[in-house]
């Protein structure tokens, strides 16, 4: 009867903890980066008796989450190049803005220049060519100083927005330095934390739409993070990320470890 016992309340255990799962399932339903969890379950070793082995029911080995490191690895590495080929389309988009052609743009007001020009050279002793040489020479000038005005601030914008991704990469780099803090001293053996697990991916998938970055897992459960061939994060320690002037009155980003900072391309 004992046994019988101990047989149905390993069975209501094991089954509650599946409900309990279920339950968390549901509930994250909506949370970004979140991985399905289940319950794996196997029986409990049978005690010998004279007639053979008796059962002793059921137990759950583990809970495992639904997640493919190879497939996570690159959906994080295809955000990035999308991500990047984004903004390079917007940038572009941006430049023929304001390199525009028809009867608005740089080339029709010099191409009027030149066919003024012309005019003069025909009859060199006409005022009103001259002039309108003149007022060609004024239009193709005010243009000109639009489009380095355009140039200008299309720059400042894309100074802000490296600003905003250093910002965005330091804080990233730092929140997953802690996760692997937390994920190396998780108890639990040989059982995975899938919840820190998950928040860790999604900081990463994070990461790679700021920066394209490389990772290597170590025998501790943490992920050592690299851009560009540099350690971005390694354990629980960081490498500050700045913006650095470049030539010609760009910006770079630059990683900075120990002594060494090296330009992020």
């Amino acid at each position: 009867m004992s046994s019988l016992l101990n047989v149905g309340t390993r069975a209501l255990l094991a089954n509650q903890t599946g409900l309990s799962t279920t339950g968390h399932n549901i509930a994250n339903a909506a949370t970004v980066g979140y991985s399905r969890q289940s319950v794996v379950l196997q029986q409990v070793p049978g005690q010998y008796t004279g007639g053979g082995y008796i059962g002793k029911g059921v137990t759950v080995a583990s809970i495992g989450r639904a997640h493919d490191e190879f497939l996570t690895r690159q959906a994080a590495q295809a955000q990035s190049v999308e991500a990047m080929d984004s903004t390079r389309a917007d940038r572009l988009a941006s430049l023929e803005d304001i390199f525009q052609g028809g009867s608005s743009g740089l080339g029709a007001a010099v191409n009027d220049l030149l066919n003024a020009f012309s005019d003069v050279v025909s009859t060199p002793t006409d005022v009103t060519a001259r002039n309108v040489v003149i007022a060609r020479a004024d239009e193709m000038a005010a243009r000109f100083r639009d489009a380095q005005t355009q140039i200008d601030d299309l720059r400042q914008s894309v100074h802000g927005q490296l600003g905003d991704a250093v910002n965005s990469i330091n804080a990233l780099a730092a929140q997953l330095a802690s996760l692997n803090g937390q994920i190396m001293r998780a108890p639990g053996g040989a059982d995975s934390p899938n919840d820190l697990l998950d928040q860790r991916d999604e900081a990463l998938r994070q990461l790679n739409q700021q920066v394209q970055a490389t990772t290597v897992a170590a025998d501790d459960g943490s992920l050592s993070v690299f851009v560009g061939g540099q350690a971005l994060v390694l354990g629980t320690s960081t490498a500050p990320v700045t913006l650095v002037a470049g030539e010609g009155g760009t910006s770079k980003i630059a990683l900075t470890r120990g002594a060494l900072t090296s330009t992020l391309r």
